[in-house]
């Protein structure tokens, strides 16, 4: 039985030394600085370009030019609004020029039926007013004009607001586009759409709702490519490295056990090292961007900041206790695909047999990554349970199950020190098998 005292004695310059190699070249450094610099400029870019585009459709998008009249109006509309339109749309006519003398007074829900059915006596003494009845059918608004008969409106003014308000009305629903307060903004943009409920739950939130398919597809593509990428090339430096007849002598004074976690850590630590100078880079342009985009235009609308701001109002996706568990997962688990990728590697002699063995490498890979995916969107409680506590799927699920709030910190920790232990697990095992190879070669 080999003694495991000291098994991974030399980790620490088989770590220094690997990298290293690996950070010490030209190409290296010019790869992250450029890669950063991109990302940074397309963040900055995404701000800059929103500002730009609302800023030259300012005129375009002008109330005047909507509705198209010339005529300034000096009436009391009095509104009867018997549909889902805000109130406060409604009223948005009056940015426009020709209806700042007018007032749209909304008319209280119980005189409804009598400033329809009786016009004169409700605008009794008015000469100067109509009565506008806002109805709605399925998905089709209609609006009606009533004016008494001794009002001093005519017929072909009324006709003139009501081609006006159309014009209006067929704008903001087409568009969107509105100055109400980011609550009434949300409130009209808002789908309808239904969903059963048990007695006394509450339906998700909007902002919650987009959470859920946006984080679980962000943290689990991330994971993904930087396993794919990285994993081939910790392969190619495991056994270019193991087919030197330098490692013999290197194993009289280090353990293989070493040799292999040292390489593995190394080259995992510089791949998410870039991955968070990317990342910061990415923060960066972003905030940037917004600076710029200000002093372009002060009043743009930053829908990836709004966007942000939904999620953070309907989860505890960005606590501190999630964050920490989702990040801690991902470098685990990119760790323990790291490691299956130096177990792959170790099986092999040459480098032209690398191909052949990629297979037992990637398919975990896809299963972990598909799995996690698509069960969190599935809604399977004992599915989810399963990828949960899986090594496999794991890395890929937890980071999006705790910032959803599908998982708890304690079984985010459980999680993680499942990940961890198989991970120690598969470096020991690893170590047997790079061992074996390299002493029983003919």
């Amino acid at each position: 039985m080999e003694n495991k005292k000291g098994m991974f004695t030399g980790f620490k310059k088989v770590f220094g030394f690997t990298a290293s190699q690996n950070v010490k070249g030209k190409g290296f450094k010019v790869s992250t600085i450029l890669l950063a610099l991109v990302i940074a400029a397309i963040f900055a870019a995404i701000s800059i370009f929103q500002a730009v585009f609302q800023d030259s459709n300012k005129d375009e998008d002008n109330i005047d030019n909507i509705i198209n009249v010339n005529e300034k109006f000096d009436i009391d509309i009095y509104y009867v609004n018997e549909t889902g339109i805000n109130d406060l749309l409604i009223q948005g006519i009056t940015e426009a020029e020709a209806f700042k003398e007018c007032s749209l007074l909304p008319v209280e829900k119980s005189e409804f039926e009598r400033a329809k059915a009786d016009v004169n006596g409700y605008l009794e003494g008015k000469k100067d007013a109509v009565v506008m009845v806002l109805n709605e059918d399925e998905n089709t608004v209609s609006v009606k004009y009533y004016i008494p008969y001794d009002s001093d409106v005519s017929q072909d003014t009324v006709e003139i607001i009501g081609e006006a308000f159309n014009s209006y009305y067929e704008y903001i629903s087409v568009n969107q586009i509105t100055d109400l307060d980011d609550m009434h903004m949300s409130l009209y943009n808002a789908q309808v759409y239904s969903d059963s409920l048990r007695a006394g739950d509450e339906p998700d939130s909007f902002g919650l709702m987009l959470t859920k398919m946006l984080v679980p597809m962000l943290f689990s593509l991330v994971l993904y490519m930087m396993i794919l990428l990285y994993g081939q090339n910790i392969t190619k430096i495991v056994v270019s490295e193991k087919s030197s007849k330098l490692m013999e002598t290197l194993l009289t004074s280090v353990k293989p056990y070493a040799v292999i976690a040292g390489k593995i850590v190394a080259v995992s630590g510089i791949a998410i090292m870039q991955m968070l100078i990317w990342l910061a880079s990415g923060v960066a342009g972003f905030y940037i961007g917004e600076k710029a985009a200000h002093a372009i235009n002060p009043d743009y609308i930053n829908y990836m900041s709004l966007i942000i701001d939904m999620i953070k109002e309907s989860s505890d996706a960005f606590s501190f206790g999630a964050v920490l568990i989702a990040l801690l997962m991902v470098i685990v688990g990119f760790f323990m695909y790291s490691v299956l990728a130096g177990l792959v590697a170790a099986l092999v002699e040459r480098m032209e047999d690398i191909s052949s063995v990629m297979g037992l490498f990637q398919l975990p890979v896809i299963i972990g990554f598909l799995g996690a995916y698509f069960v969190s969107m599935s809604g399977n409680d004992t599915l989810k349970l399963a990828v949960k506590y899986c090594p496999v799927t794991s890395p890929f699920y937890v980071p999006s199950g705790i910032m959803t709030g599908d998982m708890t910190l304690v079984s985010g920790i459980i999680s993680l020190l499942i990940v961890a232990l198989v991970t120690l697990g598969l470096i020991v095992f690893t170590g047997r098998i790079y061992k074996g190879k390299l002493f029983n070669r003919h």
